[in-house]
């Protein structure tokens, strides 16, 4: 027996739970006191080749993901990188990869960087693009490629990953890159 509101239904399966529903559990707090949200718009995708992805020089690159390993709510697409916000909210973004530069050049870079409907500065904070170099200056081949950033989107909102290539030698490796996305309230 639950408290029914507006057929939202608030009901205690047990002396230390409290569960919403509304034709399904939408809501569910544990013994614990902790929020459990069925239905969390989020996603985890990688690549699955065993290759370096090369670009031509002083180009962005919208990396691939053939492996989607978790996408609650179907709001990403690996063919094309992009994740369409299903809801309005703010939202978490990472990427992360295995990288390779030319040990001869310490010239190369590349930049990692998110676009929210395919502008640079749409929903930053500031409406500033937040430029992340990786490489420059570096005598070694390889390096880690991180980048992590929060936006407040709106319903059909979209984000792409894109990486610059300084040069034709910089590449990632599409095995050991890793996009996730989740919605945080």
């Amino acid at each position: 027996m639950g408290i029914d509101i507006e057929g939202i239904t608030l009901t205690s399966p047990s002396a230390n739970s409290l569960r919403v529903t509304n034709n399904s559990n939408i809501l569910t707090f544990d013994s614990a006191g902790r929020m459990l949200v069925p239905g969390t718009p989020v996603f985890t995708a990688s690549g699955t080749a065993a290759e370096y992805e090369y670009t031509t020089a002083a180009t962005w690159k919208v990396p691939t993901f053939s492996s989607v390993l978790n996408n609650v709510g179907s709001c990403f697409d690996g063919g094309t990188g992009t994740f369409t916000a299903p809801i309005t909210g703010l939202y978490l973004f990472t990427f992360i990869s295995y990288s390779t530069f030319n040990a001869a050049s310490i010239s190369e870079y590349m930049f990692p960087l998110f676009l929210v409907n395919g502008s640079l500065t749409s929903r930053r904070a500031g409406g500033s693009t937040e430029y992340r170099i990786r490489g420059h200056g570096y005598s070694d081949t390889k390096k880690d490629l991180q980048i992590s950033e929060m936006f407040a989107l709106q319903a059909s909102d979209y984000v792409t990953m894109y990486i610059y290539h300084s040069t034709t030698t910089c590449a990632i490796y599409s095995n050991y890159k890793l996009f996730t996305g989740v919605f945080l309230g």
